[in-house]
């Protein structure tokens, strides 16, 4: 982790940084083989989604199965997870019951191509986007913090059974700012980069670390 919190990033399993990239031949990803391999950060108010906020990343899956993409959730807890079960799905609880799960209405992904993903919440409205397409909008105001570890590569809770099997690249959270609300965005062609409010990103580097100001 790049910034000024230099956070801990723990390693598990076989989680690599890959050469493989959305932009251009070479540059970096991460890597995952769907077998128990994820990233955690500890426990940081910084992670919880409270107000306006943006998640975002571009994956590409391996295979298609039920797996999750990054979350700060735990069971019973308020937290927040997006994950891949025949769609994309943002979803949110509070001890256990659902506050928010938000269908990307995208359908069935295709193994082999890589998805930019995002979900953007301005004021009560949050908005999810594919390759630079908004997919749905849900009104909700709800934080979503749970006291617990950030995860990316699985759904922050059943961390084995949800695993990730395929490439992420340019993780980015930004809790403070809505950065897309338009019915379509502007697919990225360049690396991101830590924008206002970024309190998390995992990038193009050839190993991890957080390369946002919480570091």
């Amino acid at each position: 982790d790049a910034s000024t919190s230099n956070h801990t990033i723990t390693v598990r399993g076989n989680t690599t940084a890959s050469t493989f990239s959305p932009y251009r031949h070479g540059g970096y990803s991460l890597g995952l083989d769907g077998t128990n391999d994820y990233l955690q950060v500890p426990q940081t108010t910084d992670l919880d989604l409270t107000g306006d906020f943006t998640v975002e990343m571009w994956v590409y899956f391996n295979e298609l199965k039920s797996q999750g993409l990054i979350g700060k959730w735990s069971s019973g807890a308020l937290g927040w997870t997006l994950y891949y079960n025949g769609d994309f799905t943002f979803y949110t609880s509070q001890n256990g019951s659902s506050l928010v799960s938000l269908s990307f209405t995208f359908g069935a992904a295709t193994v082999g191509q890589w998805y930019h993903l995002a979900v953007s919440r301005t004021g009560s409205t949050i908005s999810t986007y594919v390759n630079g397409t908004r997919t749905n909008t849900f009104t909700d105001s709800n934080n979503c913090t749970a006291n617990t570890t950030l995860t990316v590569g699985s759904d922050g809770s059943s961390l084995s059974a949800w695993s990730f099997d395929g490439y992420m690249r340019d993780v980015r959270i930004v809790n403070g700012t809505g950065l897309y609300t338009g019915t379509s965005i502007t697919v990225p062609t360049e690396p991101l980069t830590a924008v206002t409010n970024t309190k998390f990103l995992l990038g193009d580097l050839p190993y991890f670390k957080d390369q946002s100001t919480s570091n």
